[in-house]
Parts: C-alpha cells; sequence; structure tokens
C-alpha cells in the first residue's frame, strides 16, 4: 500500500515538471521581417501591413525578476571583391617569305687566242714550242688550241638574319565596384516606467517601419533608373567623373566634335568638354557635326591606352582623360 502511493507520488511531480517546461518553450515566437527576444509572455497582438499581404506577431511581456543577460546576435553582410580572367582580344603573330632581286657583281675571266704573221727570224725567238707535225717541213699538220672562259655559280645559303621577341605583360588598373549590403540593427522601445530602462547610445530607440522581405541585391552595373545615363553632359560635367564608371549610357542624339581613328570619336556640345567613344568595331563615314546614337558603357582610361588597341594618335587623345565610353553600337540618329 506504501508503495503505492509513493509510485502515485512520483508521477504527480513528473506531470507537473512537465508543464512547467511546456509554459516555458512558448514563452517567445519568430515572425518574417522582424524577431523579438522577449521574457515569458503575457499577451499577444497581431498586426497587418497594409498592401504588403505581410502579417507580424509581436509579444508583450512582464519584467521578470530573474537575474541575467539576454544576448542577442546581429548579423551583416560583407562585400567579397575577386577577379576573373575574360577574352580580351588576341594578336595573331605570322612569318611569311618575302622574296626579293639581289644584284652583286663579279669578275669572270676567259682566254683568247692571237695569230700573226712575223718576218724570218722574229717567229723562232718567240717560239715557245712546236707540236705535232707543224714543225716537219712540207708536212701537212693540224693543231687544236683549246680556249677556256669562267661563267658565274650563283648558290645559296641560310645565315642568320636577327629575331623577333614575343613578349606579353600584365598591366594594372583600378578600378571602383559597389554593391549594397544589409546588415542588422537593434532597437529598444522603451514603454511604461521609462527611467527604470537605460538605453546606449548606439543602440536606437525608433526602428524603421517594417517592409516585409528584404529586396533582393542589386545586380553590380545595372542599368536600370538612376543607372543609366541619357545625356553627355551628365559625364561630361561630372565632378568626378570615375564615379560613373560601371554606368550605363544610352545618348539618343549626340553630335561629333572630332573623329580621331575608325574606333575613336569624341562627341558632346560646343561649350562642354569632348567625350571620347570607343567603338567596338571600326566605323565609317562619320564626320564632325553628324548626329550618331550611342549605347554602352562607362569605362576607366588604363594608364596605357594602347593596350586598347590604338593607334598612336589614338592613345595621345586619351592621355589625361580619367573615363571614355566603351560603346557597343554607333549608329546615325534618325532625322
Amino acid at each position: 500500500m506504501k508503495s503505492s502511493n509513493i509510485k502515485i507520488k512520483i508521477q504527480a511531480v513528473i506531470a507537473a515538471a512537465g508543464t512547467v517546461l511546456l509554459a516555458a518553450g512558448c514563452a517567445s515566437s519568430h515572425e518574417e521581417g522582424s524577431t523579438e527576444y522577449t521574457y515569458p509572455t503575457t499577451s499577444t497582438t497581431t498586426t497587418s501591413q497594409g498592401g504588403t499581404g505581410q502579417t507580424y506577431e509581436t509579444q508583450t511581456s512582464t519584467a521578470s525578476s530573474a537575474p541575467g543577460n539576454i544576448v542577442v546576435p546581429l548579423q551583416k553582410e560583407q562585400m567579397a571583391v575577386s577577379t576573373q580572367q575574360v577574352p580580351q582580344g588576341s594578336v595573331r603573330i605570322k612569318k611569311y617569305v618575302k622574296t626579293e632581286t639581289v644584284t652583286q657583281p663579279v669578275t669572270v675571266r676567259s682566254e683568247q687566242v692571237s695569230i700573226e704573221r712575223v718576218p724570218e727570224g722574229q717567229g723562232q725567238a718567240q717560239a715557245q714550242g712546236q707540236s705535232g707535225s707543224l714543225g716537219a717541213p712540207f708536212q701537212s699538220g693540224e693543231l687544236t688550241i683549246n680556249l677556256n672562259k669562267e661563267q658565274p655559280v650563283v648558290s645559296t645559303q641560310v645565315v642568320p638574319a636577327g629575331s623577333v621577341v614575343i613578349s606579353k605583360q600584365t598591366v594594372s588598373q583600378t578600378e571602383s565596384v559597389s554593391r549594397p549590403v544589409r546588415k542588422e540593427e537593434v532597437a529598444a522601445i522603451p514603454s511604461g516606467n521609462a527611467s527604470n530602462v537605460q538605453v546606449s547610445g548606439n543602440v536606437s530607440e525608433q526602428p524603421p517601419q517594417a517592409q516585409g522581405a528584404p529586396p533582393a541585391p542589386v545586380e553590380e552595373n545595372a542599368g536600370q533608373g538612376e543607372q543609366t545615363l541619357t545625356q553627355p553632359d551628365q559625364l561630361a560635367q561630372a565632378s568626378d567623373p570615375s564615379a560613373m564608371i560601371g554606368k550605363q549610357c544610352n545618348f539618343p542624339t549626340v553630335t561629333i566634335q572630332k573623329v580621331i581613328s575608325p574606333r575613336l570619336i569624341a562627341v558632346g556640345t560646343s561649350s562642354s568638354a569632348p567625350i571620347y567613344v570607343r567603338t567596338e568595331q571600326p566605323v565609317s563615314g562619320l564626320n564632325p557635326g553628324d548626329q550618331v546614337t550611342i549605347s554602352g558603357t562607362v569605362a576607366q582610361v588604363p594608364p596605357q591606352p594602347q593596350s586598347l588597341g590604338f593607334d598612336e594618335q589614338s592613345a595621345q587623345a586619351l592621355q589625361g582623360q580619367k573615363v571614355y565610353i566603351d560603346a557597343k553600337t554607333v549608329t546615325s540618329a534618325p532625322k
């Protein structure tokens, strides 16, 4: 009998402990868009954000006398910038054979024979010798004298004529990239007897109005809205043109000031500084004063403009410039 009473008491104690733990586990809630850390709650208020379809649940609580600290972790996004290699063109090295005619003087020799009849006595003194039957008296004979000459003999041989050294260098330049990043903040909103609440100076007392889910990150160099330049003066009159790097340009009508080369032109008004435009493909038929439509991106002028494939004249024109427009299309504006 005593053993049964003990078992009943133990079961009652276990049931009471489970009820306490279940109540403590329901002390807080978490909804999308906001997170609140509270002590055990006594009431719940549900509000709806008009037009967004988002519902926020805020729990209020009574203060607890239990000592201790509540730690609210905060997160933030950190931008990481890296580089990747992309094709920028190529250089073909082609060796070919060129034929040319070379003239060089050369001295050649040839043998000659002279036949002369002299008086008696002189011939014997000048004779160097006799051959065959010609020296015998009253006998017929014949003598053959062979004559030789030199002629040029031409041949070729391969000899060193120098060499061509091909070297590839890596040119570094600094570019600015921008992207929105998010970070979490915390706000303390006192209620009731606010004199008992001490809020640090780096903690806000007014949170921003909830707007539902956080906005999607904006892609770098997006060509929408304020990222797009529609007038050349927006770039020509900018206090810091480098801040425009990466922005899209869509100029429906702009005047050509000067044609430097088939791939580089200067545009703008006569009262503003010229804006240099690099075309993706060589264009022809453009003259100063023509109206054109340009679509491209603002890019930074490298320390060595020759790396963009320009000739010497075009490279000199870009010297001292901070930015240029890397145009995808340059077409005649409709009249």
